[in-house]
């Protein structure tokens, strides 16, 4: 059975935010995200598809005779 009372959440209003259990250091932060590192080619993945690149424009023959 569903709760459909429009107030079933309001006490979540008063709460205080919950403070981390420890803070995190800058080093212990950013080792979640080597584990993309391990991912062979990634990087070069990434690079190329951060890469500009511009269609080469095909002269027709009446351009390539100027």
């Amino acid at each position: 059975m569903e709760n459909k009372d429009p107030h079933r959440y309001d006490y979540m209003i008063y709460m205080q935010p919950s403070e981390p259990l420890y803070r995190r250091t800058m080093h212990h932060r950013a080792a979640q995200f080597v584990g993309f590192r391990a991912v062979a080619g990634h990087e070069d993945m990434i690079r190329e598809e951060g890469r500009v690149t511009e269609e080469k424009l095909e002269l027709d023959e009446l351009e390539s005779d100027l």
